[in-house]
């Protein structure tokens, strides 16, 4: 069975405790697809010299965050591991050139199970996190996930979780800056257009690129859903636009949805 591959913004490790409307609509549209039989995520909060890939078979929930309250801290997410995906994630990436070790020490990030709590909550598929290398341009992202394009077609879900937009010093203003919707329609428009090369380089095209994401790790994973869409990314779905905390875009889009 073939998936679509699916960004989706993270939020703040607080929202786990909340099920809203962001993550209603993501379950819906999830709802028009089989169950998958596994979950790659790439998340910003795992960046390394070189790509790794956890290989335990009972990854730890990491409460890789400070300053949130206990209930926050308690939260666990006792999804399974799957070492056979591990491996052959690794042996598409080294085929593509790109070097990738497998680490059976690293748990999963925020950026992985906080996403996932309220989409799949009973932990009950089993998921493989993929590290971002630590200098990632939108280009490498788009080739990593094309390299584990193939993933999708054998039931893999490959989720790129970021932020759509992420300057933490505008987080809980009293009003939402303007650039927020500015940034963000901007990258609608041209996932509209089906403009590639142009999202690729959004951060000399995009207006306020420099004051929605001040560094850039929180978008590179939108590249990677794009690119593990492959040729099919034209064909999408945006779920929702919300914001949350004053300046955290909750822009989901799932890419490669044509059935």
């Amino acid at each position: 069975m073939s998936l679509p591959t699916f960004y989706l913004s993270h939020g703040s490790p607080s929202d786990a405790l909340e099920f809203g409307a962001v993550e209603q609509e993501r379950k819906d549209a999830l709802t028009h697809y089989a169950k998958p039989k596994s979950i790659l995520v790439m998340s910003p909060h795992w960046m390394s010299d070189s790509l790794r890939l956890t290989a335990s078979q009972t990854p730890e929930t990491l409460h890789d965050f400070s300053g949130f309250s206990d209930d926050v801290f308690a939260l666990q997410y006792p999804a399974k591991g799957d070492l056979e995906l591990a491996i052959y994630a690794q042996s598409l990436l080294t085929f593509a050139g790109l070097n990738a070790e497998l680490d059976t020490s690293r748990g999963l990030d925020h950026g992985v199970w906080a996403p996932l709590m309220p989409l799949y909550p009973n932990a009950d598929v089993p998921i493989v996190a993929l590290s971002m290398p630590k200098k990632c341009s939108a280009q490498t992202a788009y080739k990593i996930g094309r390299a584990l394009e193939s993933l999708r077609h054998n039931g893999v879900l490959i989720i790129g979780s970021g932020s759509t937009t992420h300057n933490l010093q505008d987080v809980g203003q009293p009003a939402q800056p303007k650039y927020v919707d500015t940034f963000t329609q901007w990258l609608q428009t041209r996932i509209n257009r089906q403009e590639l090369a142009t999202l690729l380089d959004y951060r000399s095209r995009a207006p306020h690129a420099q004051r929605a994401h001040p560094t850039d790790e929180h978008l590179m994973p939108l590249f990677f859903a794009i690119g593990a869409a492959g040729e099919d990314w034209t064909s999408f779905t945006s779920i929702n636009s919300h914001v949350r905390h004053s300046a955290l875009a909750m822009n989901s889009w799932l890419f490669a949805t044509s059935h």
